[in-house]
């Protein structure tokens, strides 16, 4: 039986109002009649404010689920933890891989994780590490690996993993999303769709056996693609049944608008502070 859901989004790279706070970063809270838990931390610190003035207890929250490994998902894990008094945390094991990125000018710079596990496990962090699809708790489903297999989602040439052999391309293999499962239907929230938000749907459809794909909500990271990208994006979600989108943090301009311009008021921006009821 699926159950209703109340999400907050607590970071987003704009703000609802001027008492809340802005982060290229995104934190969403997750609220049912049996649980509470936050999916993706925000970049620092400031996620605990913002929650603090939209009223949402952390000390309250029962699980924390990661959707990757780079800093602006999880830089505001340690100050959520310290607020909730220790948590679950489910993530990818690759989620503390030393992660960089390429500036304009090729320099590169620290992505990752700020803490390493022990620091976190001594927040009070109980970690649940797994590259398998994980079931949270009823109703609520942690994707696993997504397999990559749309030719038009190669990951962007700029992320890379640092380990003794050297540095690498990274193939985000620890690229999660999560299932929520709603009385509309299925509603996915996504961290930033590394491993393709089209590969990502198909998948969760094979997974759960449901078509009826509600709502997609989260960043997409079209905001460097190229239009064709952005186009075979837009046609796909719809042919997958996707019914409403809220492409936000890292889609873009270009990619909003595309959606906007197929989808109407079915599209949907959701700055810090909006609240979604499914």
């Amino acid at each position: 039986m699926a159950g209703n859901f109340k999400i907050t989004v607590l970071m987003e790279n704009t703000a609802g109002n001027d008492k809340l706070i802005a982060e290229k970063a995104l934190s969403f809270h997750i609220e049912t009649n049996r649980t509470q838990g936050l999916f993706d931390t925000g970049e620092t610190s400031a996620v605990v404010s913002n929650a603090v003035a939209l009223g949402v207890d952390l000390s309250k929250i029962e699980w924390i689920a990661l959707s990757h490994g780079h800093l602006d998902h999880t830089g505001g894990l340690a100050g959520v933890l310290e607020a909730s008094g220790g948590s679950k945390v489910y993530a990818h094991p690759d989620v503390f891989v030393t992660k960089e990125s390429a500036d304009a000018d090729g320099k590169m710079e620290n992505d990752g994780v700020p803490l390493d596990q022990q620091a976190f496990k001594a927040l009070g962090a109980r970690l649940e590490l797994s590259s398998k699809q994980v079931e949270i708790t009823e109703n609520i489903i942690l994707t696993g690996e997504i397999p990559r297999k749309t030719d038009y989602e190669a990951p962007e040439e700029k992320y890379y993993l640092r380990n003794d052999e050297g540095v690498k391309l990274d193939p985000f293999l620890d690229d999660q999303s999560l299932i929520l499962k709603t009385p509309k239907g299925l509603v996915i929230l996504l961290g930033c769709a590394h491993a393709g938000v089209v590969n990502i749907v198909k998948h969760i459809i094979a997974i759960t056996n449901e078509s009826k794909i509600h709502a997609v909500v989260g960043g997409m990271h079209l905001m460097r693609s190229s239009e064709e990208r952005i186009a075979k994006t837009v046609a796909a979600l719809q042919e997958l049944g996707v019914e409403k989108v809220g492409p936000i943090h890292c889609t873009g301009e270009r990619a909003f608008a595309a959606f906007r311009a197929v989808y109407g008021d079915n599209c949907f921006a959701a700055p810090s502070g909006t609240v979604l009821e499914f």
